[in-house]
């Protein structure tokens, strides 16, 4: 499944075409006492030249956990381009609900 979305993400070029990349974005929100180390979900941000954001989110804890993302600068960047915004887990291809804030 994994090799297939890598494939999906390279024809459409964001593999290659993306203008930012921050490990470990704060768009994650993390207790702020809870070290890297210490596991629970993290994530990357990947920005495509276009504006679209996509975000590699990993648990790193034993245990499901849930993590709140702060998606309102891509928002704000798709509302800004006149396109309206779509949330997808890419992995299980299913829509996400959120708001233009955050979601869950």
């Amino acid at each position: 499944r994994v090799s297939q979305l890598f494939r999906w993400l390279g024809r459409e070029k964001f593999i290659q075409d993306y203008s930012d990349w921050e490990p470990y974005t704060l768009d994650l929100r993390r207790p702020p006492q809870l070290p890297y180390a210490a596991g629970g979900p993290v994530a990357s941000r990947f920005q495509h030249i276009s504006g679209d954001c996509l975000w590699l989110i990993v648990n790193r804890a034993s245990v499901e956990a849930e993590a709140e993302l702060d998606i309102s600068a891509c928002v704000a960047s798709a509302s800004a381009r006149g396109n309206t915004w779509h949330l997808f887990d890419l992995y299980r291809g299913t829509p996400l609900s959120g708001s233009g804030d955050s979601m869950l």
